[in-house]
């Protein structure tokens, strides 16, 4: 019995421009897939493209050609302006951790809001019933005290900073 594909990269191409006429591909003609309940590693020297891959799947950047799906869901590669439904599905199921957790976290935000951010702009209700206690459960979950939802990321350790990163991945379930 096959195992469900969660993830299927087809041909993924991404380029930049370094000027109106120099391009330079970053990532030419990735392809690979992801089951349900697999662990899978992308690994390459550093600047093999790694990131750029990642950042193609979060639609953080568009793909110069390729298709990703999600759960059956295709991206749709999309115009300036345009607006996506395809899109749109699959975001709030999806979540990203970045290895710098100092830049991926807003500085200016308080740990509590960090967290439960990614339910407040999907407008989705907190399991528990409200943020405060959505927080609170999650930073249990990752054990860190509840005393942390009140500071800022500059107040924490690099570890302490990605632990709240998984929780704010996490709140999505």
């Amino acid at each position: 019995m096959s195992k469900e594909v969660l993830l299927d990269v087809r041909h993924l191409t991404q380029q930049f421009h370094l000027t109106k006429k120099i391009k330079v591909k970053a990532v030419d003609d990735v392809s690979f897939q992801i089951h349900k309940g697999e662990i899978f590693g992308l690994v390459g020297e550093s600047g093999s493209g790694k990131s750029t891959v990642a950042r193609c799947l979060m639609n953080i950047y568009q793909p110069a050609q390729g298709e990703i799906w999600y759960k059956r869901c295709k991206y749709l590669r999309q115009k300036r302006n345009s607006k996506s439904i395809k899109k749109k599905c699959c975001r709030p199921a999806r979540q990203m951790i970045f290895q710098d957790s100092a830049s991926s976290l807003n500085q200016k935000m308080k740990v509590s809001d960090i967290i439960t951010e990614p339910m407040r702009i999907q407008h989705i209700t907190p399991p528990r019933g409200s943020f405060v206690k959505e927080a609170a459960f999650q930073m249990e979950y990752v054990g860190l005290e509840n005393s942390f939802l009140d500071r800022y990321p500059s107040e924490l350790s690099g570890g302490q900073r990605q632990r709240v990163a998984i929780a704010r991945s996490l709140c999505m379930e």
